[in-house]
């Protein structure tokens, strides 16, 4: 499986460029990504990156001096909003892949015979918690970045592919039931009803699933852009016409028919009941 050119998950190419390239950068970026904004956190590599002046290398950053890498965490602007622990935990991470993988964090995963195993290996990392370890598993064996679309958000994308494969069919159930003769037994409502729940339960992680994809930093940057361009068009002014505002001009040429039609049918509808029922024209319907 090749690796993508780089990873769209912040508003900086040089950083989406250095995670889809440097293991070590993935792994930190990783663990930034607690109680702090996604783009930011995987923006932290990148100016980790620069302030040390070098390429990342678990060596140099565990050896480092411990108070140096703090402030270098800590800015302007900071790296997490808790760049003192955030600085410590980095450290602890850099020290355990120095000796126990050679200072390869990449052996993390090619290493890993089996999913277990590769589970096991991101748990016992400092800072991996079992939900991020389990995330990263996912995005390790998975071609993510290949299935990902222009928002670049892996975990919208990992909820897609998992509302695809608990995601449940009703009417197929109900027609299997009623083949084999028990649509109406106590069974059949159990595991019918417990389908319509877990439905249910889907459409709400899809819809938190739209929420991330319209809160992803490409998505923002994409809306600040249209929003600029059609303010320079307009000289600064709100459009009132356009694509912009096309909802309300559709409106406007729809509306207008259906009312007439309406209102044609309604006339039609007094002329028949008036012949039939002998009415004049005085006589209130």
């Amino acid at each position: 499986m090749t690796r993508p050119a780089q990873l769209p998950w912040t508003e900086d190419q040089a950083a989406n460029r250095l995670l889809a390239t440097d293991p070590l950068a993935l792994l930190i970026g990783m663990l930034l990504d607690q109680q702090f904004p996604m783009e930011r956190a995987f923006l932290g590599p990148e100016l980790l990156r620069r302030r040390l002046g070098e390429e990342l290398s678990a060596e140099r950053i565990a050896s480092h001096e411990p108070g140096s890498l703090e402030q270098l965490f800590k800015g302007p602007p900071a790296l997490h909003r808790y760049p003192g622990s955030m600085a410590k935990r980095t450290q602890e991470l850099c020290a355990t892949i120095v000796a126990e993988y050679g200072g390869d964090a990449e052996k993390i995963w090619t290493d890993a015979l089996t999913g277990e195993e590769l589970y096991r290996r991101l748990r016992a990392l400092p800072g991996y918690g079992e939900a991020k370890a389990r995330e990263m598993g996912l995005a390790a064996v998975l071609p993510v970045h290949s299935l990902m679309g222009t928002a670049g958000q892996p975990i919208a994308t990992l909820l897609v592919l998992s509302i695809g494969v608990a995601v449940t069919s009703i009417p197929i159930i109900s027609r299997i039931f009623h083949d084999l003769g028990i649509l109406h037994t106590r069974f059949a409502s159990l595991i019918l009803g417990f389908a319509v729940i877990e439905d249910i339960l889907l459409w709400g992680v899809l819809a938190m699933t739209r929420r991330l994809i319209a809160r992803s930093p490409q998505r923002t940057a994409k809306s600040k852009d249209r929003r600029r361009r059609r303010s320079a068009g307009t000289g600064g002014m709100p459009q009132s016409s356009g694509a912009g505002n096309s909802r309300p001009l559709i409106i406007s040429c729809i509306i207008p028919p259906l009312s007439a039609r309406r209102s044609r049918g309604q006339q039609e509808n007094r002329r028949v009941y008036r012949r039939r029922f002998r009415c004049g024209p005085g006589v209130p319907l």
